[in-house]
Parts: structure tokens; sequence; C-alpha cells
């Protein structure tokens, strides 16, 4: 028999679309024309056979394992996910608690700070003229208040004409930012000056 060398011939396929990772390919013999005699024709197709069982069990077995390890990963995922999900879980609980700590504060009464000052009158403030008379003097803290401030008022000194004393020194309204303070006389009482002191807690 002449031995005639070998002899190939490459033939290219182009895929519908790509695919995402380089596939798995199993070829086979469709349709054959050739000579030969009986015997070789037996022995060549029992040959083709054997070789195509053995690529479709190789096949089979790269599938298993590639199944194999996408379940190991979506075991992995589930974990993880359970993990983060308890996590979370636990975020949320201690935000929640926080936020509770933070609205009890809030809502306790407590003295956070006292500011103090004094504020007097202009002098000869009530030398003239009778009855009900007053003079409104106004300060400004040094920062606001987180909440508006209890304020005690009191008369620190005063300098008044020789006769009947009447004087009263009262709040006359209160911010978180300032208060008002209302130094009054009534009837025929003369007063030079009148120096006041007050004090704001809040």
């Amino acid at each position: 028999m002449s031995d005639f060398g070998v002899r190939q011939l490459d033939l290219t396929a182009t895929f519908s679309s790509a695919f995402r990772t380089t596939p798995v390919v199993t070829v086979g013999l469709m349709k054959l024309d050739h000579f030969e005699s009986d015997d070789d024709a037996s022995m060549s197709l029992q040959s083709l056979l054997e070789q195509m069982q053995a690529e479709m069990k190789q096949l089979q077995a790269e599938i298993e394992a590639q199944d194999q390890i996408f379940q190991a990963e979506i075991q992995q995922l589930q974990a993880k996910d359970q993990m983060y999900q308890a996590d979370i879980q636990q975020l949320q609980t201690e935000m929640a608690a926080n936020d509770q700590r933070i609205q009890d504060l809030e809502q306790r009464d407590y003295v956070e700070r006292c500011e103090s000052g004094d504020l007097e009158s202009p002098t000869n403030v009530f030398t003239s003229g009778d009855g009900y008379r007053y003079l409104d003097v106004t300060a400004t803290f040094s920062r606001a208040f987180r909440t508006t401030p209890v304020v005690t008022v009191g008369l620190r000194s005063l300098d008044h004409y020789a006769g009947h004393i009447r004087v009263r020194a009262s709040l006359a309204s209160v911010s978180t930012t300032s208060l008002t303070v209302r130094i009054s006389t009534w009837s025929s009482s003369q007063l030079y000056y009148a120096n006041v002191n007050w004090l704001a807690c809040a």
C-alpha cells in the first residue's frame, strides 16, 4: 500500500454571537465520501466512534467539574450574604439605640450653663413726673441658649430722692438670645439711678 503522507484542510466557522468564555467544542463527521476497502472502512468508523465517545465522556466530566465549582461559589455567596445581613441588622439595632439615647437626652431637663450680668439705667431716669413710670433695659447673651432660660433679677444699687422709696425690677421678656428687665416706680417717688443684676440658666 502506497503512503501518500498526511494531508489536511482547516475549515473555519463563525459563531452567530460571541460566547462569554472560550467554549468546549466537539466535532464529528456528518458525511464522508471516500474510497477504501470494506475492512478499512469498518475499522475507520469504529475508531471514529470510540474517539467521539471518549470526547463526550471528557466533555461530561468537564461540565460536572464546572458545575461543582459553580455550586461552591453559590454557597460562598450565600454565606457572605447571611453574614452581611447579620452585620446590617446589628448596625440597625445600634443606630436605633443611639437615636433613642439622643432623644432621651434632648427631652431630659438639665441645666447646660448659666450666664449673669448687670443692667443700669441712665442717670436722672425718674426725676420728673409722677404716677407709674418704667424703663426697659435689654441684655444680649454671649451665645444662644438651647432652650429659653430661667431668669432671676434683683436690685444691686439704687440712688433716689429723699422721701418714699418705690422701685421694682422685673423680667419683661426673655428668649434664647436676650432678656429685657423693666425698672419701674410710681406715685411721687423720684429715682436718679438704678442698677440690676440678672442670672439666666438653661
